[in-house]
């Protein structure tokens, strides 16, 4: 029986509504794989997982959202999950490289070496150009204690990608089980080259440098893991606070824990990780003046200046009393020749806080290029009186005498200076 051309205009209508439907659903879908990933590059693991879940709602054929979720659930300890994600990425695309290094790590976990392998070596023949696939080979190489493989993997994925400090590290390992010690030295160095804030990089070669007698350059290694793990504790703590732990903390406590990370992040020297959680912590907060003046010191010192002005003064809008930040930005105008600005700048973190050595020395600094010498001369002198072990405020007062023609004083304020820089150094030591 023919279709009459009212109901045939129909029928088409219908399939054509379905149809932007089904692509309006996988738009919608697409969105939220990308909110998700935006959540694990951030390392909010919860969040992505129930972000990936609604893109994966919209489009149950997505392979690169189920791969995420099966990262997020690796992050959560979830390998069950993590599995079945991979392997439904799989199913989707048998021929996505990272799912299947992926399902190899879960695999590991799980006590299946043999599959592990398999799905490694399947990733780096799908992609022979994928670097992170051969780590992940060469890690269960390594863990099956078949070394000789593991380090031709490592060496692979190096060769694409040179700079990944954790694959150094990890092929030192390799060298030290097959006692290899200067190889496994070197490794351990690139590591600490590439990423200086790798704590058992520092730790492994430490140990080297004591078997090979060499005790001063052992302790200093030891010493340097001992403050690295203490941060790199710390920031584990905090992130597993933000990130893994189920129920709701407030706003205020969400952005103070997101500060305290980045400071962690920037005592542990990784700044741009620092950088990041400031900007968290001003996304749950637009308030949180700390956390402006936080970012600011971090762009200060990347001589950033331009960021780190606009840090300071807008954690000065917040904050009008946070002399600080009013001392900094002074110190930013000093340096770009705006000697005017940066003197009301700085007289202002004075004022504020008449205890602030620091103020004291950048006034004088100030005033030493207004051509005010005996002005410059009484800041230092306060600053040295308020902090007389200050190497540096012992030198610039010293300066200013020899200048003023002071010489005796001048002299006996260098040699001060050098003592306290010799007494730092040897303490350091």
């Amino acid at each position: 029986m023919e279709c009459s051309p009212v109901k045939r205009g129909m029928v088409f209508l219908l399939v054509l509504g379905f149809c932007f439907l089904q692509c309006g659903r996988k738009q919608e879908g697409t969105f939220y794989r990308e909110e998700g990933n935006l959540y694990l590059s951030e390392g909010d693991y919860i969040q992505a997982a129930e972000t990936l879940k609604k893109a994966i709602s919209r489009d149950p054929n997505d392979a690169k959202a189920h791969y995420g979720l099966g990262i997020a659930y690796m992050q959560l300890d979830n390998s069950s999950g993590a599995m079945k994600e991979f392997r439904k990425a799989i199913q989707i695309d048998p021929n996505f490289p990272h799912a299947h290094a992926s399902l190899g790590l879960v695999y590991l976990r799980m006590g299946m070496p043999e599959e592990a392998l398999r799905e490694c070596l399947h990733a780096v023949n799908i992609d022979s150009t994928f670097a992170e696939g051969y780590f992940r080979l060469g890690y269960v190489y390594a863990q099956q204690n078949k070394l000789d493989a593991a380090i031709k993997a490592y060496k692979k994925g190096l060769a694409l990608n040179p700079e990944e400090a954790h694959a150094h590290y990890r092929l030192g390992l390799v060298y030290m089980q097959q006692h290899r010690d200067d190889l496994a030295a070197e490794e351990f160095r690139e590591a600490i080259d590439i990423d200086p804030g790798h704590p058992y990089a520092h730790y492994n070669l430490g140990r080297i440098y004591f078997k090979q007698g060499k005790e001063a350059e052992g302790e200093k290694e030891l010493e340097n893991f001992r403050k690295l793990r203490a941060y790199s504790e710390e920031a584990t703590r905090l992130e597993n606070a933000l990130y893994k732990t189920q129920g709701a903390i407030s706003d205020e406590e969400r952005a103070s824990a997101h500060r305290d990370l980045g400071l962690v992040y920037w005592k542990w020297g990784k700044a741009a990780e620092a950088i990041r959680e400031f900007k968290k912590a001003i996304r749950v907060d637009p308030g949180y003046a700390a956390a402006y003046y936080s970012m600011g010191v971090v762009y200060f010192h990347q001589e950033n200046y331009k960021e780190a002005e606009e840090a300071f003064k807008t954690a000065l809008r917040l904050q009008p009393d946070h002399m600080f930040a009013r001392h900094n930005l002074g110190v930013i105008y000093y340096l770009k020749g705006s000697y005017k600005k940066a003197e009301q700048e700085i007289k202002k973190a004075v004022e504020g806080d008449s205890n602030l050595a620091v103020a004291h020395q950048s006034l004088g600094n100030v005033y030493l290029k207004q051509g005010r010498l005996s002005e410059a001369i009484r800041e230092y002198e306060t600053a040295v009186a308020m902090d007389s072990n200050n190497a540096g405020f012992r030198w610039t007062l010293g300066r200013a005498y020899l200048k003023a023609g002071r010489r005796t004083e001048g002299e006996k304020e260098l040699l001060i200076s050098r003592k306290l820089r010799k007494r730092n150094e040897t303490s350091a030591d």
